[in-house]
């Protein structure tokens, strides 16, 4: 089941909201390996999330120094950082294109 439908369930059953930030844009992008393509980890089936989340633990096992571990984490946020702002570079590129697109046909 996807994780959305999860929280609105989860929301509907505790009678209660679901966090403000568990939406979009709260959010980071999860970057499928095999796909090749970023996707909101809200719409992922939770087996996958899990078994994606999984894979993100192992370089403990791997690295059982905790200053190599400190590396690998400080990596890690810096490649999400790099995924936000590569997704809002794509975003930005989109928009403007459909801004140049209208003033083409408002002159």
């Amino acid at each position: 089941m996807i994780v959305r439908k999860l929280l609105k369930l989860q929301a509907d059953i505790e009678d209660r909201n679901v966090p403000c930030d568990m939406h979009d844009d709260e959010l980071n992008q999860h970057y499928s390996e095999s796909k090749g393509v970023f996707k909101n980890i809200l719409d992922m089936d939770l087996i996958h999330l899990i078994r994606s989340y999984n894979k993100t633990l192992s370089p403990r096992e791997l690295y059982p120094n905790e200053d190599v571990y400190d590396c690998i984490n400080d990596i890690e946020k810096k490649v999400s950082e790099l995924r936000k702002l590569l997704w809002l570079t794509i975003n930005l590129s989109h928009v403007n294109r459909i801004l140049r697109k209208d003033n083409i046909w408002n002159n």
